[in-house]
């Protein structure tokens, strides 16, 4: 290989890539973040609002627009509430996880059900008029049988709510 077209395949790939990113063939991805505003324990002298602020920056350098972020309303605190303001202020939407991280493998459909509704005051408050209606189950669990799965997806339905699936998990 000539040393010229050693300089000219980097350059090559790069324009074709660029193309190929911005052609009608480019894929459309959402980006989610479940169990907001808390999960798990924090690494040692880092507080949650460092996290979000590192996650929300991340966002902006590349331009990702429109995370939905997935929220546990048993875990809103007044100190941690300000996370959750912030990230719809920053153009982020949210949507429902149950208010307690229910497991509908190991819980009544209805109890479950009362779960998801617990969760819609904090989100009505926090979204502001925008939609919230969109559904993340917990353990990307829908039940342990079809009558539970189809109750709690008949609910969801007759709340204009649409579930949110996942298609690639990272843990």
């Amino acid at each position: 290989m000539t040393p010229n077209f050693k300089k000219i395949i980097p350059i090559f790939i790069l324009v074709i890539s660029f193309f190929l990113a911005h052609s009608s063939y480019a894929i459309e991805i959402a980006i989610t973040v479940d169990d907001l505003p808390a999960h798990g324990e924090l690494p040692p002298n880092t507080t949650r609002l460092e996290i979000e602020k590192i996650m929300l920056d991340t966002f902006k350098k590349h331009p990702i627009k429109n995370v939905y972020g997935f929220i546990n309303g048993e875990k809103i605190k007044k100190d941690n509430e300000v996370l959750l303001q912030e990230w719809v202020r920053d153009g982020n939407f949210l949507g429902n996880h149950t208010f307690s991280h229910l497991d509908l493998a190991k819980v009544s459909a209805d109890q479950f059900i009362r779960d998801i509704k617990n969760n819609e005051n904090d989100l009505r408050k926090l979204m502001n008029k925008k939609n919230y209606k969109y559904f993340r189950y917990p353990y990307l669990s829908e039940g342990n049988t079809q009558e539970k799965r189809n109750q709690v997806r008949a609910f969801l339905f007759e709340n204009h709510y649409q579930i949110a699936p996942v298609t690639v998990d990272f843990f």
